[in-house]
């Protein structure tokens, strides 16, 4: 199995945070809670041993099983039954969000896709993130899933009233996303897969917001979606052990903002143990480094979500190689440093969605017969990613401070 990048936001295991690094003091100890319990909600990794699958049957999805296509939207499918052994069941998602026949997973999935895809007709992922939720609050399985096109749909009753509805309601279906899970301490997990989309046929390509068939259409990496919902040990444990290849991966949800605090910013040449500065006018300014683990994102996205600040003024003395942080400010002719007084250097990395997917962001996807540039694009993209951002309460991916006096 290949090694996964994971980008996990909001979510820091008790390996990862006790892997923080502190430069010029390698040795000391860097918190994460050793030797106390671990909260089972925010453990870093527990076993998945009971799962059920869930297919988003709605009539967007038609054309990843139509001729033509690969078969890799089965195919995820089927890979996830059989994770770990486990054989789980899969059901469609049918019509009113109720769950319908379920899938023999082993083999002909992709006829039966194309036999009860369109039973949903709409994708309400609120009613069914809610209904997988309560899977998971109740304990009767350890991991939900939902293979989706990701596509937020309203139906053809709301759109053709008013065709620009599905646009008009992104807002209020991102609060609907973020209601669902806020106070549940879950994390979800999102795997961007991509497969060949080809709908030849009439009915097999309502891929749009407007809901208007626009077959003949072929998509040769047309994304899809497998979301998980568990507990944060359960979800993490799926983000590192799954094999379903995905280009992409996201989990979101149940971090402890106590770990990121044991994270500590160093420099031992130029402050003692009480934080007292030891510097003078020839050797004036910091050399505080801290380095950061790899699953808050490459030093690109930390450059662009972090702030460093002294005394709350944000500074810019600072470099970013590697994962590592290091702090160069001036302290005995800087106008910001108190004398006498206590001092603090804050650094901070904001929670928000990488750019790798913010690139799948698309609000308007009429076009997308003649617009290739949107094709492998999701429509509503951002906001089912926001909602589920702000619902799991995740704080900033860092959160640290350094005091002293001089």
């Amino acid at each position: 199995m290949k090694a996964k990048t994971i980008i996990l936001l909001g979510f820091f295991s008790f390996a990862l945070a006790s892997s923080f690094i502190s430069c010029g003091n390698s040795g000391a100890n860097t918190g994460g809670g050793g030797g106390q319990p671990q909260d089972p909600d925010t453990e870093e990794c527990s076993d998945i041993k009971k799962m059920i699958v869930y297919i988003d049957a709605s009539a967007s999805i038609k054309g990843y099983f139509g001729d033509g296509s690969d078969g890799k939207f089965g195919n995820a499918i089927t890979n996830l039954a059989q994770y770990k052994g486990l054989n789980s069941p899969v059901y469609f998602w049918g019509d009113k969000t109720k769950v319908n026949t379920s899938v023999n997973a082993k083999g002909g999935v992709n006829v039966s896709l194309r036999a009860r895809s369109g039973y949903g007709q709409d994708s309400y992922f609120n009613k069914m993130f809610e209904s997988m939720a309560q899977l998971i609050t109740n304990d009767s399985v350890d991991a939900a899933c939902l293979v989706t096109d990701g596509i937020y749909g309203v139906g053809n009753n709301l759109t053709r009233i008013d065709s620009q509805h599905a646009v008009k309601t992104l807002p209020d279906f991102k609060g609907e996303i973020k209601n669902v899970f806020s106070g549940k301490k879950l994390a979800v997990g999102i795997f961007k897969l991509s497969g060949k989309f080809s709908a030849n046929s009439k009915g097999y390509a309502y891929i749009t917001y407007q809901n208007v068939n626009i077959s003949p259409i072929s998509i040769d990496n047309r994304p899809f979606y497998v979301i998980v919902i568990g507990k944060p040990g359960k979800v993490n444990s799926f983000a590192q052990n799954n094999e379903l290849g995905a280009e992409l991966s996201l989990v979101m949800g149940g971090h402890n903002i106590k770990m990121h605090n044991s994270c500590k910013l160093s420099d031992p040449k130029h402050f003692d143990t009480d934080g007292l500065w030891k510097g003078n006018k020839n050797d004036s300014k910091t050399d505080l480094c801290v380095s950061f683990p790899q699953c808050i994102g490459n030093d690109e996205y930390i450059k662009n979500n972090i702030t460093v600040t002294l005394n709350g003024t944000k500074i810019n003395n600072y470099t970013i190689s590697n994962s590592r942080l290091a702090i160069t400010e001036e302290i005995e002719k800087n106008a910001i440093v108190k004398p006498g007084k206590e001092n603090e250097f804050k650094v901070i990395i904001a929670n928000t969605i990488p750019k790798e997917w913010t690139n799948l962001y698309n609000e308007d996807d009429k076009n997308i017969k003649s617009n290739a540039s949107i094709q492998e694009r999701t429509f509503g993209l951002q906001y089912l990613l926001e909602g589920l951002l702000e619902g799991t309460g995740s704080d900033n991916l860092v959160d640290i401070s350094f005091k002293f006096k001089k």
